[in-house]
């Protein structure tokens, strides 16, 4: 996996491999720290072709790895797919444990990465990447699929040591192993980016969604965005004018490759404008995080094999407030590369983090 710094036009600063690159490790979600340094979630394979953990890792502000750590059962598969820096110091991941079949999982750390508890919650499938964020009162919110294969998106509100206060789920039929996100709002509820499955005729297509609940997770409004015959909403935030950005992929049948999707919408998720990453429909991009810019704008991190990229690149895109595209930057094209996440440093720059393939 890689960890990738770049300033605030997306050039690259430095970058820093670490995990086991041969066997297979993949960073999937990355969040600054207090003492400037950062905090990886990923999964870390020991032998290749083996079982996956849980694989948390620090480090200082120039990527220096400070510590790592893996949690994992012998015989199952897990990977942690986000991480919170928690109010105490420590850290939690949330992730999925075995296959179709099996559940969400959070570990909780304290500040040195050794494991204070760990929890599954059987409300929550695994064969949807589920997300979690740390609440205003000490707890968390977690979000994922009730239920293997098709199933409702739902959330889970935990305590500040993993006991399960509510459960809410909403009636929007998912179905498949793709990632989505929620985050808290400032009036303490909550938005998650997903998709829903539509029965079209004879056939079954998906939308890009956004779900708004209130604090307690009483649904407040459901809005879907048409585009395409798949469509996935896979991260989305409150702006600071009191919008939203969702940002996801489309599949379109009239020329079989992926499309990024940037959708920008109002306070009730009524669509403001959108834009589409990519203009050559002969190349892939996929959009997996969005991030607001100091200067109103926004950032997206995913997938390429445009851009000028030789092969499957990470992808940074800049958009501007009113939806323009201002830059694009492919990483490590020489390789097959990803990037999962992205955050926005101290110095209005970004970091990135990912996996890499020789």
């Amino acid at each position: 996996m890689y960890l990738t710094k770049v300033d605030a036009e997306g050039v690259q600063i430095w970058s820093q491999n670490f995990g086991d690159q041969a066997a297979g490790s993949m960073g999937y979600a990355v969040k600054t720290t207090e003492d400037g340094g950062y905090v990886v979630a990923g999964e870390l394979t020991a032998v290749a072709g083996g079982d996956t953990d849980f694989y948390l890792a620090k480090t200082d502000g120039d990527g220096n790895v400070e510590f790592e750590k893996a949690f994992g059962t012998e015989g199952e598969t897990e990977a942690a797919h986000a991480v919170v820096s928690a109010i105490d110091g420590g850290y939690a991941l949330i992730g999925h444990v075995g296959g179709m079949s099996g559940t969400a999982r959070v570990v909780k750390t304290d500040p040195e990465g050794a494991e204070e508890w760990a929890h599954s919650y059987d409300e929550l499938s695994s064969d949807m990447r589920p997300d979690m964020q740390q609440t205003t009162d000490g707890g968390y919110i977690l979000v994922g699929n009730r239920g293997a294969g098709a199933g409702d998106a739902t959330l889970v509100k935990v305590s500040a040591d993993g006991e399960t206060t509510w459960t809410e789920s909403y009636d929007v039929q998912l179905n498949g192993t793709l990632f989505m996100s929620v985050r808290q709002t400032p009036d303490t509820g909550y938005v998650v980016a997903t998709y829903r499955l539509v029965v079209s005729g004879n056939q079954t297509v998906s939308k890009m969604v956004l779900i708004k609940t209130a604090e307690n997770g009483t649904l407040e409004w459901i809005q879907d965005y048409e585009e395409g015959q798949i469509a996935m909403g896979i991260d989305a935030l409150q702006t600071a004018d009191g919008g939203y950005v969702l940002t996801g992929y489309y599949f379109a049948a009239s020329d079989g490759v992926d499309h990024s999707m940037v959708i920008k919408t109002g306070p009730e998720g009524d669509e403001v404008w959108r834009t589409m990453l990519g203009a050559d429909t002969t190349k892939l991009h996929l959009a997996f995080s969005v991030q607001e810019a100091t200067d109103g704008g926004y950032v997206v991190a995913g997938i390429t094999t445009g851009f000028d990229a030789p092969g499957e690149a990470a992808m940074l895109a800049k958009i501007s407030q009113t939806g323009d595209i201002v830059w694009t930057h492919a990483y490590d094209g020489s390789h097959r590369a990803r990037s999962y996440s992205v955050e926005r440093t101290d110095d209005d720059g970004y970091i990135l983090v990912g996996g890499v393939w020789d």
